[in-house]
Order: C-alpha cells, then structure tokens, then sequence
C-alpha cells in the first residue's frame, strides 16, 4: 500500500515538495506556532510520512518514536498520542460530530453557504416548494437555511436524508416545533448513493436540493453517478465541501499524505483555537474523529477510505462532464485552513 518511502532530505518527495508553495500565515495568534521555515515544515511530513510507513510494517513502536521527534506541529503530536493509546479498535464517532458545529471553521462555513444561497435563490427568483437536504446531521445548518425559505413560502416540502436515523428524528421533532407551518417532513434514512433518486418525484423547477458537507464520502464514479441522478429532480443544486485532495489513487499516496497532512492539521489548528468548544470537547473532537479520519484514510485502499474530499477543479470537472451549469464560490476563512466552496449547480 506504501508506494513510497521518504529516508532523507534528498528523497524524491522532498524534492516535489520544494516546487511547491507553502501557506503563509499571518495572524499574529498563530505566528508562534506557524513561524517555521519550508524545511521544517517538509521535515514535520517526512516524520509523519515515515510514521505511516512504520505503520505499514505494524511497527507501532518505531511510529510513535519517529513522532517522538517531531513535535513542533499539532498534527504530529496528536497521532503520537493517538497511537500511544491505540488498541485496533475504534471509539464511535457519532458524539465527536456533534463537536463540529462549534467551532470556528463549522460557524464561518455555515454563514458562507446562506449568503451563497440565500443571494442566488434571491437573484433567481426561486420559490421553493421542495427542500431536500443530503446529510442533514444534526440539522442545525438546515435550521438556518429553512428561516430563510419558510419566509418566501410557508407550507413547503421537507426531505431530510441522512444514514443516522436518530439524528433524522431529532432533527425532525426540532423542526416540527420551530416550523409548525412547513406542509410535510419525509425522512430518508439511508446513505445517498443507494438511494432510488428517480423516485423523488416533484416539479424540479421549485425543488431546491442542498448538500453540504457530505458528498465528498463519494469516490469520484459515485459523485458522477448521484449528481445526475439529481439533475433529473432538481434544476437549482447547491454543492458545499472543504478543499482537499483525497480522491486520488493508491500509486500516488504521497499526495495523498501530504494531502491529509495539511487538511487535517489546519482544522486540528482551528479546533484548538475554538473558543466556544470546551478542552474536553477539543481533545474528544481531535482524538475521536480528526485523527481517527485522518488515519482511516491513510491505512486503508482506495475503495475503503473513509472520505474523498476533492479539489475545486476535481468538482468542476464533475459538473463540467455532466453538462451542468454552474457558478463557483470560493473563500478561505483562515491562511491555515483549506479553501471552502459553494457550487451552485442549474439547469
């Protein structure tokens, strides 16, 4: 699985990463941590890389030792502690999700995705009677884009889509109460992709679909195959994810780690500087979902990753091969973070 191997600072890794741009940070509250030279940072994922390789061999031990010494990055700390105490099996990661919703990154991509989608349906001149949200969670996003909505139409439909049933009922009964007008509310508890979306049939003319957050657990054949399978229910899709670029294949998992790498020590950076998330949360938070991703990703194959965050370019290419029409919004919360983007897809 561990196609390549980094052993010293003349690794051919190396090498392809000093072609590329490194982040420069700016904000004064991070600067201490942040104020390293390229090489260091290169030298911090030469360490995590090597770690993984160990891994490989299941030599723990030797992973958390190579850690041991790099511990001027957040990313790197956390996986020797997340190593030191593993035992082959997982905690689940339900209650570390509800975390999310805190924090800095969750609060800013929430306030993005409504200015999005609250000016293009403005500027469209859509009255919804049909909301489907994919991946509804603990529905507090859909809470804020259903104010909106439900001030343009009352009584309109609600499809609420997500593979955790409990979470679907609560958010139905929050709904329920705080929105005694909306007409109905279907649940769908299953995961997208295994989902008959021909039979959701209503007008696609005024049906809004909104997917935030979520279709990045596709692999690229599955994004293909559920994006047009929504263009013949819906004629105004809006598409939200996080930057990354963990769709790739198994040969190249240098890219791929430097991928992982990046992304998820960017938003172990923002969790910690979370105000409004407790250090009890912050540590479960990081622990029990953060690096439990981040290692899935990296220990299994291609078709058994947990996530499949793609670039920007690799979702327009989607759109673009599906012939859909779309508008790009892109924004960077924070120098460390990864880009964030709103696509709304029309037709």
């Amino acid at each position: 699985m561990f196609q390549e191997i980094i052993t010293d600072k003349n690794s051919l890794l190396i090498k392809e990463l000093k072609l590329k741009s490194f982040d420069v940070f700016t904000n004064e509250t991070y600067s201490k941590y942040l104020d390293r030279l390229d090489a260091e940072y290169d030298k911090d994922f030469s360490s995590f890389f090597q770690c993984f390789q160990s891994i490989s061999e299941k030599n723990i031990v030797k992973a958390i030792d190579i850690l041991e010494k790099s511990k001027n990055i957040c990313i790197n700390k956390y996986l020797r502690k997340f190593l030191e105490d593993f035992n082959y099996t997982f905690a689940d990661t339900k209650p570390s999700i509800d975390i999310w919703s805190k924090t800095n990154a969750a609060k800013k991509e929430y306030a993005f995705i409504c200015d999005v989608v609250f000016r293009r349906i403005i500027d469209y001149d859509i009255i919804p009677e049909t909301i489907i949200d994919i991946g509804t969670g603990d529905g507090f996003l859909l809470d804020k884009l259903l104010s909106f909505f439900t001030s343009l139409k009352k009584n309109v439909n609600l499809i609420l889509i997500d593979k955790d049933v409990n979470l679907l009922n609560e958010t139905k009964t929050k709904i329920n109460k705080k929105y005694p007008s909306i007409k109905s509310i279907q649940l769908i508890h299953n995961k997208i992709e295994n989902i008959d979306i021909a039979s959701l049939k209503f007008n696609r003319k005024t049906t809004v679909i909104n997917a935030a957050s979520v279709l990045h657990e596709l692999q690229l054949h599955e994004k293909k195959q559920v994006i047009s399978q929504l263009k013949d229910i819906s004629s105004n899709i809006f598409i939200s994810e996080l930057e990354s670029n963990h769709d790739l294949p198994d040969v190249q998992y240098s890219k791929l780690a430097y991928s992982v790498f990046k992304f998820y020590d960017g938003l172990i950076l923002d969790t910690l500087y979370s105000a409004n998330v407790s250090k009890v949360e912050k540590i479960e938070f990081i622990n029990n979902y953060l690096i439990f991703e981040l290692f899935h990703i990296l220990t299994n194959k291609y078709e058994n990753r947990i996530n499949y965050h793609t670039t920007q370019s690799g979702w327009e290419n989607v759109f673009n091969y599906l012939k859909w029409d779309f508008d790009s919004y892109v924004t960077k919360f924070e120098d460390y973070l990864p880009n964030f983007f709103t696509f709304h897809l029309k037709s």
